[in-house]
């Protein structure tokens, strides 16, 4: 299958062209098959005075994350903060297996897995309309790809993280699990919305109940900022506002007048940060995707295992 890649792209209009062609026969949805990348490095846990080293690990990560940095561009600054935040999303997967791998039979995994791989292809599909609009810009032609419905995204949030237990107390495993399919719920959520602008749905009833969960007031701090911020802005609606300039002044202006170029020079500059932070997100992605196929193949290991020791 032909690979393509976004990245280097040149400036030659006909080698542009060239890719375009190479780049529609190419199947557009990523299956996340690469070595898992180095993750950032997160501060240490001891700071905080909690005795769970997984609690202590998952908030310092969580307030790592904040403030959320602030920008010209909503939509490329919540690109690169999302990356952070898939990486902390792929650390609390491992923390967990590490736990006990076998809590990734749940409900937690195949789900997450979809997800992952409902992003890659709707990212991979915007790179593909950058890479149009870019053309477009080179030859002040209209050339558009044809739009299509959005990939399904599968629910990963099953449990309810309000409703106290039984006796008002949590097992580890079960801290650990709950602690993943929050932060996926978050982090996938709030991808889905940056990438599409649809989607606020995903972001709603997150709210961690902080009498139990002892990671929860970080993970609400964390929610409400990025509540407030994604949203703000879309990477599909950047892409239609450009678009719709492009064929407005390929349509009615002279291209060649210097208010023209100083547009088109800006929506060239706004592609490139695009690209760069989608790619960029896509690397921590397929983290995600790498630490949650790890976990569950730990997990179906660890059945066989202890099927093999009654047998």
């Amino acid at each position: 299958m032909p690979q393509f890649s976004t990245s280097n792209l040149p400036y030659n209009l006909s080698t542009i062209l060239h890719s375009l062609q190479c780049h529609r026969s190419a199947h557009i949805t990523m299956f996340l098959t690469e070595k898992h990348r180095l993750v950032l490095v997160f501060p240490s846990p001891n700071r905080y005075p909690l005795t769970d080293p997984f609690d202590a690990a998952l908030s310092s990560r969580l307030l790592s994350l904040l403030p959320i940095p602030a920008s010209s561009s909503a939509t490329v600054n919540n690109l690169s903060w999302l990356s952070r935040a898939c990486d902390l999303l792929s650390l609390t997967i491992s923390d967990a297996t590490s736990l006990d791998p076998s809590c990734f039979l749940e409900s937690t995994s195949l789900p997450l897995l979809d997800s992952c791989n409902s992003v890659s292809a709707l990212s991979e599909r915007l790179l593909r309309r950058v890479l149009f609009v870019r053309f477009s810009l080179k030859s002040h032609k209209t050339v558009f790809p044809e739009k299509k419905p959005l990939p399904q995204l599968s629910a990963v949030r099953l449990l309810s993280l309000m409703e106290k237990p039984p006796h008002g107390k949590i097992d580890p495993v079960q801290n650990a699990i709950c602690a993943v399919e929050a932060m996926s719920a978050l982090v996938i959520g709030a991808i889905w919305v940056t990438l599409s602008g649809k989607g606020e749905k995903y972001l709603r009833g997150l709210k961690v109940n902080t009498e139990i969960f002892a990671w929860g007031k970080e993970f609400n701090k964390v929610l409400e900022a990025a509540s407030k911020r994604i949203g703000e802005g879309s990477v599909d609606g950047e892409m239609e506002k450009m678009e719709a300039m492009i064929g407005k002044l390929t349509a009615e202006m002279d291209l060649d007048g210097e208010m023209e170029k100083q547009i088109f020079d800006e929506m060239e500059r706004t592609c490139v940060e695009i690209r760069e932070g989608l790619e960029k997100l896509n690397g921590s992605m397929n983290a995600v995707f790498q630490a949650a196929l790890c976990a569950r193949n730990a997990a179906v290991q660890s059945l066989m295992v202890g099927v093999q020791k009654k047998c």
